[in-house]
């Protein structure tokens, strides 16, 4: 279909359905077996015991002139710290309530500025303007501002004061680089590296129940004025490690990871937060289209569920006369029924190994993709019982989910990128979670659409794990791949297979399917990935539903057609166990300690001399060196009966293997897609014309452009989204695409 001729559906009025977002969203008071008045009264007591003298430490600016001469003289500092109080935890929907200041050259600040009477519903008086609070940021853009998690508060700051404040550093952000195996929690990160008293600060669970403005800010005072001071001290110790001139970064060898912080993550943080601001449209028509389809195939699947369990109605009613735990008709939604239904009433066995008497997605899978099941009762369940839950989720938990959303927020949605939500540092989302939305059930994502005179442009990172992979192991043969323009995954099957490449090839050259060809790459590519993720022979056998011997074979020819490749995979596992750790391509560290660890640990309950517990650790460690699978378990529970705890650590090493493979690729993959991003917003042409991205997915980015200017605009974000990779052995591809909608049907351009 062409550009100009997208097809215009009747529109929903938006303002017969919206519901009043202020209204609905007024912060709530929970508590439980107490009156909100003798829990202030017991709060105000408690704040005055626990804090006595130590509220001299803290300023209450609770008046214009106070807050600015704070400002005034936060203007003298080089840096200053920044937090927010708000009455919820939706940046668009909350009301500002306070903010926390701390500059060294004063005492940790509170500006109160939307606290409220628990009785009256009125504001409180000695609180500071919204127009000082605008006065005072204004007065604070000279000034170096840090920030623990930045992308809430300056969303906060934004809204009520329309200036964006510029971040210097982000302790949460930093947190994440420095060592992601722990909490990033503000309190905890403050009592590790500052205070280190071995208690985390629990002032905030005095508030639990009772929303922060409703707090007097007297008796609030040291909980908020003490968040911009944490931030400060956090970052005093952590600046040094992400600094590549200082001797501490360069001796914990953080020097490529600092640049990615300072070159990569920090540009980020303006991307997402301009992402966060302008939202997705949501189309309510098409919502009520999919939730009017979809009820109809549940009623449908629902119908199947009931004539598949049919044959068993007699079993069924005897079963429920004499114990009670089923009934007829079944309720797909009970666990426990559907364990008696399959487990009891079709005496089933152990159908999946991993969950012997489970009756969730992993099971049912395995019923259906299990031969000896097939045109059985079991398989007629299973499929339709899938067929129900899948609607069911559909239609609660994304049309009826995302359209509540929209209609909150005036009819956009508006999702929370997590810059670092993942340890390989890859972004997630939550608010809607993008990586739930279904893409089998594509016509889910129709409901994120382009605002009037704009369309949605989509770019894809094709095969980028592989090229990632590819350069980390510099392996000759796939780099030739790469460059000679050949699918990866067909390259490896031709090689793998003794094949030609074209037969290896998912379609022929008339764009007819290649039935055997795409065998074979999907095979080879179940393999890479398989490979990359440090996943075992068989899991692979499982994914492809091939057997141990097959799975085996196809990855020692893969592993022999490519040296360097299987060369890397060993040298990386080796380094991760000698050091404690992995390198990504562009040197950032993912950290795996469970690597460096001993297989088993003997300790002992009781107090014997060292000769007779190096018999023992002997003993054991030799039983186990030898048992065998099933018997290990019965070797550790004798030694415990003796009093030798032995600590089997090998799962965790198992686990921390993979990631060992799995880490170096994900991240490398995630920063080459958060440069891509970077490059794409901060283009001048791009921001000219008002193109802005909206979405992201893993490797997959999408933009909003105006309609007169999009053939333009993707050539111009397809050259910065691929040039994200101008360091990597590997020139990266992508796919393109251009719709009205999230996977709706594609324009010319």
């Amino acid at each position: 279909m062409g550009l100009f001729k997208i097809p215009k559906r009747k529109e929903t009025n938006i303002e017969e359905i919206l519901i009043k977002s202020k209204e609905e969203y007024k912060p709530k008071i929970k508590l439980k077996g107490t009156s909100l008045l003798d829990k202030l009264s017991a709060i105000n007591r408690l704040v005055q015991d626990k804090l006595g003298e130590d509220a001299e430490n803290y300023l209450l600016l609770d008046s214009d002139e106070k807050f600015l001469e704070y400002c005034r003289k936060a203007q003298e500092a080089e840096y200053i710290a920044i937090d927010t109080e708000t009455t919820g935890l939706d940046t668009m929907l909350v009301d500002l309530v306070g903010v926390c200041l701390y500059s060294p050259n004063q005492k940790p600040a509170y500006a109160p500025v939307g606290h409220i009477s628990a009785i009256t519903e009125t504001k409180l008086v000695n609180q500071v303007s919204i127009e000082a609070i605008t006065k005072g940021f204004e007065m604070l853009t000279c000034v170096k501002q840090l920030y623990h998690n930045s992308y809430y508060d300056r969303v906060i700051i934004y809204r009520f004061t329309g200036i964006m404040p510029k971040v210097e550093d982000d302790t949460l952000i930093m947190g994440w680089y420095l060592n992601e195996n722990e909490p990033h929690g503000l309190k905890y990160l403050y009592d590790k590296y500052c205070a280190k008293s071995g208690e985390i600060d629990t002032f905030s669970s005095l508030f639990e129940g009772i929303p922060f403005c409703y707090i007097s800010p007297k008796v609030g005072l040291a909980y908020a004025a003490k968040d911009g001071y944490m931030t400060y001290k956090v970052w005093e110790v952590f600046k040094p490690y992400l600094t590549a001139s200082n001797p501490l970064c360069k001796e914990c060898g953080l020097e490529r990871a600092s640049k990615v912080y300072e070159e990569v993550e920090k540009p980020m943080l303006d991307t997402l937060i301009k992402m966060k601001l302008q939202g997705v449209k949501f189309d309510f028509n098409r919502a009520n289209e999919l939730r009017e389809k979809y009820t109809k195939l549940k009623q449908e699947a629902e119908d199947k569920f009931n004539e598949a369990v049919k044959p068993l109605k007699k079993e069924i009613l005897d079963r429920q006369l004499v114990k009670g735990d089923i009934s007829y008709p079944i309720n797909y939604n009970s666990p426990q029924q559907l364990k008696v239904l399959i487990y009891e009433i079709l005496k089933s066995g152990t159908i999946f190994r991993k969950s012997p008497q489970g009756t969730g997605r992993e099971v049912m899978d395995e019923i259906l993709n299990n031969k000896k099941y097939e045109n059985t009762t079991l398989y007629n369940i299973a499929e339709a019982l899938q067929e129900v839950k899948k609607y069911d989720k559909l239609i609660g938990g994304f049309i009826d989910k995302l359209s509540e959303d929209a209609k909150l927020h005036n009819g956009r949605i508006f999702c929370d990128f997590n810059q670092v939500g993942c340890n390989t540092l890859r972004m997630s989302s939550n608010n809607p979670n993008l990586q739930n939305v279904p893409n089998k059930n594509d016509d889910i994502r129709n409901m994120f659409v382009a605002d009037d005179g704009y369309v949605m442009g989509f770019l894809d990172f094709s095969q980028q794990e592989m090229m990632a992979v590819a350069s980390l192991a510099d392996d000759e043969k796939m780099l030739e791949a790469f460059h000679l323009g050949r699918d990866i995954y067909s390259h490896v099957a031709s090689i793998a297979f003794k094949m030609p490449y074209e037969d290896c090839l998912e379609f022929n050259s008339d764009g007819t399917t290649n039935k055997e060809g795409k065998g074979r790459r999907k095979k080879a590519k179940a393999i890479c990935l398989g490979i990359c993720y440090g996943k075992g022979v068989n899991a692979i056998a499982e994914d492809l539903h091939i057997t141990h011997d097959e799975a085996q074979e196809v990855k020692d020819s893969v592993l022999g057609a490519f040296p360097q490749l299987a060369k890397y995979l060993k040298n990386v596992v080796e380094f991760g166990k000698k050091h404690g750790y992995v390198y990504n391509f562009f040197g950032c560290k993912r950290r795996l300690p469970a690597l460096q660890l001993p297989e088993y640990e003997i300790s002992f309950k009781y107090d014997i001399d060292d000769g007779a517990k190096d018999y023992y650790k002997s003993l054991y460690l030799g039983k186990l060196r030898n048992a065998k699978f099933d018997d290990t378990r019965l070797i550790i529970d004798e030694a415990n009966s003796r009093g030798i705890i032995i600590k089997d650590n090998g799962g965790l090493i198992a686990q921390e293997t993979r990631n060992a493979y799995n880490s170096p690729v994900q991240s490398t993959a995630a920063i080459l897609t958060k440069i891509a991003m970077n490059n794409i917003s901060n283009n001048e042409y791009l921001n000219k014309i008002g193109a802005k991205l909206i979405l992201t997915i893993h490797d997959e980015v999408s933009l909003l452009i105006p309609v007169d200017k999009v053939s333009e605009a993707m050539k111009i974000a397809e050259v910065e989204f691929l040039s994200a990779g101008k360091d990597l052995k590997a020139d990266l591809r992508c796919d393109k695409v251009v719709s009205k909608c999230w996977a709706g049907e594609e324009l010319d351009f």
